[in-house]
Formats: C-alpha cells, structure tokens, sequence
C-alpha cells in the first residue's frame, strides 16, 4: 500500500498493489506508475530497508528524502544490545 499526505495535511490512499515478492524492481515500477498518475513531488519516503529501495527512489523522485522506518531503526539498533540489557 502507498500512503501519502499531502501539504495540507490529509492522508491518502495512492494505491494498492500486490505482487509475489517485494523487490526494488517492484517499488520502482510502483514508483513510475505514481509518477504517471500525476504525482509530481515526494519529500519524505520511509521504508524498511529493502536493498536497492533507497536507489529506486532517487531514481524516479531525485530530489526525496529518505528514511528508514522507526521500528527498524530499533530492531537494527537492538541487535548490538547485550541481551541483559535489552529489557
């Protein structure tokens, strides 16, 4: 699913796609097909660390800003963590 919010603040829904395995090749596809539906501009994109994501991205919106999503910000981090400190 592809969320945004737009510069007025409300949300929406962009698309729902459905494919048998995620891949960059995939959400670049996905990428071009918003781009084709109009969407002109993404400022901020979070994802989940899939290799090659980021790549895509820049290659259809140079100008975005990427990130990776709080909870796997906290998962990486928490695999450098003694186990007796994790609680």
């Amino acid at each position: 699913m592809v969320a945004s919010i737009d510069d007025k603040g409300y949300r929406d829904i962009l698309g729902m796609y459905v494919a048998g395995e995620e891949s960059s090749t995939f959400w670049k596809e996905i990428l071009l097909n918003l781009k084709e539906r109009g969407v002109e501009e993404v400022v901020l994109f979070v994802f989940d660390g899939l290799l090659g994501l980021e790549e895509a991205v820049k290659q259809v919106f140079p100008k975005t800003l990427t990130q990776l999503c709080v909870v796997h910000q906290i998962r990486n981090t928490l695999s450098y963590v003694r186990l007796s400190h994790k609680q």
